[in-house]
């Protein structure tokens, strides 16, 4: 899925954090200020130059599924000392790994460890040393780790986390999801709402089996902006993450991290799913589409403003029939049976594409020029992407980063060619948050767009109006791609997912806890 951290309400569930986090540093500054100016104790022997530490906890358990657990370190300076205090782990075991975040300047600092599979089931000591230049002193201090294997609650043995078995992939806000071979989904990246469906609202920095509550193999999954949505082989639909909105479809507004029922009406049998930011999409079997959620743009396609808790139909042109659907930030797009595309939501930077702005309530034909079949589609934040019967991409929509790829930073209301690279046609297409890829004939990935976080994956930070090609080793072919809001993630030939861009949560699922990455990496299986 798309772009930055969605929208106004996430904006709303941050805010408190980030006022809090504000708070708390202006607290620390005002108190560093009040011990310099305000009269101290009478004369007598001061206390010694040097420093303190206190790790709490200071016992630790970490399973071999890549959470991600902290330990919180805080520095005491005496003797007048302001410098910079340094910290480092000691004795590490074997497939566990951390790492250190804060300045060496600051009273608290946090160490970050996760463990994987191959690390040793035991207990084993650890040390948090620190240490300052300039001053002849090191201070230790003891943490006890304990890796211990996966938890399943329900008795039964996880599926087999075997490399090469990923089907399908799809990137969400902070999190990806995949499909193996079997059926079985697993996921990874940020979990506050539950949307990983493990059961937990813990971070994963490697791929976890998730949806196991499904009792019959997945045929489909798909990550939003802060849920994620499962069809399973008997078109039951399950749904697990935020649900203020309702978008979760089964009448609640409670966030969810089980997987629970999406409440579709009797007769209706979905065949696939898509998930947006607060809404969710589905076809269902006769080609008629249903959808959920928040709809302030109209972007359930009731011809409402109201937000449902549970499916509604869209309202589909008389004698159209859908073949696909694809839900983006606010806006839905659908392929109807001659090639034709439609669109509905939010339209303010012309992402409907049908040559106006302002929302539509109710589907609309996307103007494409006379003569272009369409075989595919794909919606962003606040763009729209297609390919045609040629495979020659379209978009239209929001363009300030030249998600478009046609050479511009000029939004579009209609759709415009993407310029192709010689000699090169596509045959799959994503639209994330402001960055766009593709998949071309000989199975090599390209990329368009905002780029600060890496998301085009072509070894630099810089932003692309035109495709470029992904730095992804040239013996590999890619049958699928996936955009999320600021990552990336594709599927070669031989079942190996790859990542790249933003992984402040881990969604990259690479097992490290570093941060961003330009160039393509391959996701870790647990």
């Amino acid at each position: 899925m798309r772009s930055r951290m969605p929208r106004r309400r996430v904006h709303q569930l941050l805010a408190p954090a980030v006022v809090a986090l504000a708070f708390l540093l202006a607290g620390c500054c005002l108190i560093d200020y009040l011990d310099d100016v305000l009269p101290g104790p009478g004369p007598g022997p001061g206390p010694t130059v040097g420093f303190g530490i206190q790790v709490e906890p200071a016992t630790l358990t970490l399973e071999t599924d890549g959470a991600v657990r902290n330990v919180v370190v805080t520095i005491t300076r005496t003797g007048g000392y302001d410098g910079g205090v340094s910290l480092e782990v000691l004795d590490l075991p074997t497939g566990v790994t951390h790492d250190v975040r804060g300045t060496d300047t600051a009273t608290k600092r946090t160490v970050r460890f996760a463990a994987f599979r191959g690390a040793a089931l035991d207990a084993t000591v650890v040390t948090v040393r620190a240490s300052a230049s300039g001053i002849e002193a090191v201070v230790d201090q003891p943490i006890t780790l304990t890796v211990t294997g996966p938890d399943h609650d329900d008795g039964s043995p996880p599926p087999p986390a075997t490399s090469g078995g990923f089907t399908g992939v799809s990137a969400g806000g902070y999190h990806s999801l995949a499909l193996d071979e079997h059926g079985n989904a697993w996921a990874w990246g940020w979990n506050r709402f539950g949307q990983l469906a493990d059961g937990s609202t813990t971070n994963r920095l490697v791929p976890v089996a998730v949806f196991a509550i499904a009792a019959r193999p997945l045929a489909y999954a798909a990550a939003g902006g802060l849920h994620s949505v499962a069809l399973d082989g008997d078109s039951v639909t399950w749904a697990v993450g935020f649900n203020e909105d309702g978008q979760l479809g089964d009448g609640t507004r409670f966030a969810r991290s089980t997987p629970v029922h999406t409440r579709l009406p009797q007769g209706v049998v979905l065949t696939s799913v898509s998930a947006g930011d607060f809404h969710t999409l589905a076809l269902d079997q006769h080609g008629d589409a249903w959808a959920w959620g928040w709809n302030g743009d109209g972007q359930l396609g009731d011809g409402t403003t109201s937000e449902h808790l549970r499916p509604v139909r869209v309202r589909v042109p008389p004698g159209v029939t859908f073949t696909s659907v694809a839900a983006g930030g606010s806006h839905s797009l659908a392929l109807d049976q001659d090639g034709a595309i439609w669109g509905w939501g939010a339209n303010g930077r012309g992402e409907v594409g049908d040559g106006h702005l302002g929302r539509r309530l109710t589907p609309v034909r996307v103007a494409m020029p006379t003569g272009v079949t369409i075989t595919s589609i794909a919606a962003g934040e606040q763009h729209s992407v297609a390919l045609d019967q040629h495979g020659h991409a379209w978009s239209w929509g929001r363009n300030e980063h030249g998600q478009l790829g046609e050479g511009s930073i000029t939004d579009r209301r209609v759709p415009q060619p993407v310029s192709m690279p010689e000699a090169i046609t596509f045959s799959r297409i994503a639209a994330g948050g402001f960055h766009t890829l593709a998949l071309d004939q000989h199975g090599r990935p390209w990329s368009w767009g905002r780029n600060v976080d890496g998301q085009l994956g072509n070894a630099s930070f810089e932003e692309r109006r035109t495709p470029i090609r992904v730095a992804a080793p040239e013996a590999i072919r890619f049958i699928d791609v996936a955009a999320g809001y600021h990552h990336s993630v594709a599927l070669d030939e031989l079942g190996n997912a790859w990542s790249w861009g933003r992984n402040l949560a881990g969604q990259l699922g690479i097992g490290s806890l570093d941060d961003n990455r330009s160039t393509p990496a391959e996701v870790r299986m647990p």
